[in-house]
């Protein structure tokens, strides 16, 4: 475990206030090109025109060609916030609402890749250097899977997932286990795949036998969402169920979806209509199993289980993202990055791991190829560089787990 200089820690040089700034406006940049017929101009803004018009338990009721609004009410709602914003200041509509939306999603990139290194902190039990801070930032903040899904696909609420996310599960590993689950229950209201980073932490719980725990976790957790819902399914019962979860049980299955195994089997109707269950059972059963194999037990007093323990099996859970969905898109994997490098940066061991991480750099690799693929007018333009940013975070991860030595 790395001692390292507090002073050195909170002593980074200007230049890096400086690249953090430029960050930002990179990010308005991005929001600038990005396309501009995607689910945020089509599914989310119409909803949040209704939130402008005075009809804010509305944002769920279907469009006529039947499509609703199926993002959580805090993302559709701050959004109505931001349009509000962007008609006083008279920016354009079109690119200046994307500008302003990519701008404070880099912000909330930011904040999560901070929610990432206090989270090694709190693994290592010593403070990072400032050029590890930076680094394992920019791995949350800079990843170009996040930036697809903003950018091309208009789901801003990528960014806000991630912050509340990491931020929830982190405070829960501190022992500050309500305000955890306030903070969780706010990434469900966020984007309902927040679920997936709550099962895991269920699961230490259980295996730590903490039922007082679990209880209170589960009814914050429960009762945040149901008081962000509870408007919306009084009003809209039907629309607000169809909206959450029919209309995702309605799409075929395709797409580069897991299954795609099923497809002309007796098991087709079944999945399309409970994949996200199933795969909240997947996850619970991984997670079990990786927790009868026989990691870390032992929880420290005030905290509600041990820290390894619940980052590990958020690790293992945000794998099953894309399984959420019969029809899946390579934003789909963006939940999984950061808990991944948490996890992969304070376990480094090269006797024992090096082969994995080998392995993973085609993986990561073709992954990044096909988020960048669609920027670039040659398929072998994007795959080529798509492989350089994956072996660029291979190493990078090497370099971060190397100083845990």
């Amino acid at each position: 475990m790395s001692s390292l200089n507090p002073s050195a820690r909170d002593a980074p040089p200007p230049w890096v206030w400086i690249a953090a700034a430029g960050a930002i406006i990179a990010a308005a940049a991005i929001g600038a090109i990005g396309n501009g017929d995607n689910d945020l101009t089509g599914n989310f803004v119409p909803a949040a025109r209704e939130v402008l018009a005075g009809h804010p338990l509305a944002i769920y009721v279907p469009r006529p060609d039947g499509i609703p609004a199926d993002d959580g009410p805090l993302s559709l709602i701050g959004l109505a916030l931001v349009m509000r914003l962007v008609s006083w200041a008279g920016i354009m509509a079109g690119v200046g609402l994307r500008v302003v939306i990519a701008t404070i999603c880099g912000g909330l990139a930011l904040a999560a890749g901070r929610e990432a290194w206090l989270a090694v902190e709190g693994l290592r039990g010593a403070p990072l250097h400032w050029r590890e801070r930076i680094a394992l930032a920019a791995i949350v903040a800079a990843n170009p899977v996040l930036w697809r899904g903003i950018a091309h696909y208009g789901h801003f609420e990528l960014a806000l997932l991630l912050w509340f996310g990491l931020r929830g599960i982190r405070l829960v590993t501190r022992g500050r286990l309500v305000v955890g689950a306030i903070w969780l229950g706010l990434a469900l209201l966020s984007r309902s795949t927040a679920v997936l980073l709550i099962v895991p932490v269920l699961c230490a719980l259980g295996w730590e036998r903490r039922w007082h725990d679990l209880t209170r976790l589960g009814g914050v957790v429960a009762g945040v969402t149901l008081i962000g819902l509870a408007p919306f399914l009084l009003v809209y019962p039907a629309a607000t169920i169809y909206a959450l979860g029919g209309y995702r049980a309605q799409l075929p299955v395709g797409a580069g979806a897991i299954w795609v195994t099923v497809i002309d089997t007796p098991l087709e109707g079944p999945v399309q209509r409970s994949a996200a269950l199933l795969t909240v059972v997947a996850a619970s059963a991984w997670c079990g199993w990786a927790l009868w194999r026989g990691w870390p037990r032992g929880a420290p007093p005030g905290a509600v289980s041990a820290t390894e323990t619940i980052w590990l099996l958020v690790a293992l859970a945000t794998l099953t993202f894309p399984w959420l969905s019969t029809m899946v898109w390579p934003y789909y994997y963006t939940e999984a990055i950061a808990p991944l490098a948490i996890w992969g940066v304070t376990q480094w061991k090269p006797t024992r791991t090096a082969v994995w991480w080998y392995a993973a750099i085609p993986v990561v690799g073709m992954l990044y190829a096909e988020v960048t693929l669609h920027f670039y007018p040659f398929e072998i333009i994007g795959y080529l560089l798509g492989l350089a940013q994956g072996i660029g975070l291979f190493f990078c991860l090497r370099w971060l787990g190397r100083q845990a030595r």
